[in-house]
Formats: C-alpha cells, sequence, structure tokens
C-alpha cells in the first residue's frame, strides 16, 4: 500500500483519528491547514504551506496563480460565499496534492460530491471514510 496523504481539519474525531495514525503510522501522512490548531496529541503532523493569509485575504505568494483564483472561486461557489476559511482550507488541501481531506464540518460534508466532483484526483469526507479508504488499499 502506498502512503496516504491526508489534510486534516481541526474538527475531525480526534480518538479515532489517533487510533487511526497508531494502526496505519505506516501508511499515512498527515497534514494540517497552518491556521487550525490540531490537538497536540497528534504527532508528526506537517503544517501545509499556506498562500492565502486568512486574516487579510490576501495572496502570500509573490505572483498570484490563476489556478489559485479560479478553485478558490469554484469553492466559494460550491461551500457558499460566506465560508471563506473552509474554502481556504480546501483551496491549500488542492494545492498540496494530498489523498485526502478529513473533516467533521458540515459545511465541507455536505457539499463533498459536488468537491469529489469538481476535484476528482481528490478525496473528502470524515473519519469514517477514512478508515474506509484505508481498509480498501490494506
Amino acid at each position: 500500500m502506498k502512503k496516504i496523504k491526508i489534510t486534516v481539519d481541526a474538527n475531525p474525531n480526534q480518538r479515532r483519528l489517533r487510533k487511526l495514525l497508531k494502526k496505519y503510522k505506516d501508511k499515512l501522512d498527515i497534514y494540517q491547514v497552518p491556521f487550525e490548531n490540531i490537538t497536540k496529541k497528534i504527532k508528526n503532523k506537517t503544517n501545509l504551506k499556506s498562500r492565502i493569509d486568512i486574516a487579510t485575504k490576501l495572496s502570500t505568494v509573490e505572483e498570484d496563480d490563476p489556478e489559485d483564483d479560479k478553485n478558490i472561486e469554484l469553492l466559494r461557489r460550491i461551500l457558499g460565499k460566506n465560508n471563506w476559511e473552509d474554502a481556504v482550507q480546501v483551496l491549500e488541501h488542492i494545492n498540496s496534492g494530498n489523498d485526502f481531506f478529513v473533516t467533521n464540518d458540515k459545511g465541507i460534508l455536505n457539499k463533498k460530491e459536488e468537491l469529489n466532483k469538481a476535484f476528482p484526483k481528490l478525496r473528502f469526507g470524515n473519519i469514517d471514510d477514512l478508515e474506509e479508504l484505508l481498509k480498501e488499499n490494506e
């Protein structure tokens, strides 16, 4: 099984996530969006390099990437114009190229089918979905 790279939102079931990480420790790389605070109990996580400052909503890179502009607008259409933070989190996940975005955020999960369709190389879901993916790849 190849290593699965996951982006973790701050709100998934931390206890179950830790159990999965323990069970599949050699099969997972875990990343977090830099403005999210994930429990210190989740070890060996890496911060993604943010391309957008969440506070100012401005790019943190010298040149804007037209693909980012296109993706953020698509994400805001899917997630809702007022869900700026969710859109930025998902954009960071997209830019990372990670395989799976795990969250309990209803704003994202309620739109996971649309997100999976818009970004077919990536998967979005909750802890149950992640566990299913891991079992499929055993």
